[in-house]
This record gives C-alpha cells, sequence and structure tokens, in this order.
C-alpha cells in the first residue's frame, strides 16, 4: 500500500470484501497488524474525533489498519477527520467506506486515493424504488407478517431502509436530500418505543411516490 488513506465506494458488505483483499493481496497477517472496524449510520464529529483519539494510541502490531463504513456522515464530522488525514501516521492506513462519490467534500477527496473493489451484495438485492407503489407496500407487508419477532423485523426494516438509501443516492444525491433526510430520521426511529417499523417503512413508501 503506496498511500495512507483510501475511499471505497461501496456498502456495508464491502468490509469483509476489503479485509479479505488485505489478508490475500497485501500479505497482512492478523497476528502483525492492528485492525480496527468502526461503523456508523450516521458520522458525527464526535465520532470523527474518536478515532482520531483511537489512532494516537500505541498500535498493537507493526502495521495498524482502520477501516470505518459509514451511510451518511456531515460536512463538520469530514472537517475533524481532515485532521488527521492531513497528519498521517507511521505504518498506519485508514479506509473509509462510502456510498457515493459526492458525499465527500474536495478536500477529503484530495487527501485520499480511491480504492477500487468487487461488488458486494449487489447481486442479491431486487430494486425497491424503481417498483410501483403497490409492490413496494406488498413487499413491506410481507416482511411484517414473515418476522413475527421484533427484533428481527427491526433488522430487515433497517437493511430495507439501507438499500432504499443506497438506490437513492444511486439516482443522485442533490435531487433526492429531502427524502434522504427523512431515510436517515425513519432509521433512527425503528429504535424508538411504540413505533412500528412497518409504519416507518409506509411513510417512507409514500414518499417514494
Amino acid at each position: 500500500m503506496n498511500h495512507h488513506a483510501y475511499f471505497i465506494l461501496g456498502n456495508e458488505g464491502h468490509i469483509a470484501v476489503l479485509k479479505e483483499y488485505l489478508l490475500t493481496q497485501h500479505d497482512i497477517a492478523h497476528d502483525t497488524c492492528d485492525m480496527s472496524v468502526e461503523s456508523f449510520t450516521h458520522m458525527r464529529v464526535e465520532d470523527a474525533r474518536m478515532i482520531a483519539t483511537r489512532l494516537t494510541r500505541k498500535a498493537m502490531g507493526s502495521l495498524r489498519v482502520y477501516i470505518i463504513y459509514t451511510e451518511t456522515l456531515g460536512v463538520d464530522a469530514q472537517h475533524t477527520l481532515l485532521k488527521t488525514l492531513e497528519e498521517p501516521l507511521v505504518n498506519t492506513h485508514i479506509f473509509l467506506i462510502v456510498r457515493a462519490r459526492d458525499m465527500l467534500i474536495p478536500t477529503i477527496l484530495s487527501r485520499m486515493e480511491e480504492l477500487v473493489l468487487e461488488d458486494a451484495q449487489k447481486e442479491k438485492e431486487t430494486p425497491f424504488i424503481s417498483q410501483d407503489k403497490k409492490t413496494r407496500t406488498d413487499s413491506i407487508k410481507k416482511l411484517h407478517e414473515d418476522l413475527k419477532d421484533n427484533k428481527t423485523t427491526i433488522i430487515s426494516a433497517q437493511q430495507l431502509l439501507s438499500q432504499i438509501e443506497r438506490e437513492l443516492y444511486a439516482d443522485g444525491v442533490e435531487k433526492n436530500a429531502d427524502i434522504l433526510s427523512e431515510v436517515l430520521k425513519a432509521k433512527q426511529a425503528l429504535y424508538g418505543k411504540g413505533i412500528s417499523p412497518k409504519i416507518i417503512l409506509e411513510h417512507i413508501n409514500t414518499l417514494l411516490g
């Protein structure tokens, strides 16, 4: 690896793909590498500061790899992360996995190199937002009926919302900004008390038109 920081366009499945890539293509061994993974629904300034603090601690191996996956991240968080990228640590490599290039501000892009990995989980997904409203409604109803356990239903609803988010990003961040904001709120609402995942999904489905 010739650079200290890389960004990857992908989804959460790319965490495993990246790990496999590093272990097989770069001869990184578990016993000599200090590998950390952070996963966020929305990366905040506090999260970026936490990462910066952890990177200053002594590594457990001769090489440190820090993998960050986030579904969304604010501009302020990126400015905080930028300070870490501008002062690279010896034998430390940072990998940032995001949904789309235009999520990242130009200064972040200028400090990182793009790493292209094979697709992860793409083939398993049936497009959702391009379906007609009735088909989407039926899918939500089936998800709710098939999964009686509340915890399992919440996880499945979270996965569907993440898929919707990916498709909206691919369709264009700017034109879908309002509904992307609602999807983020919906993800957070899933873990609130007394709110049915079915109602949350139906709300997003209505917004999709």
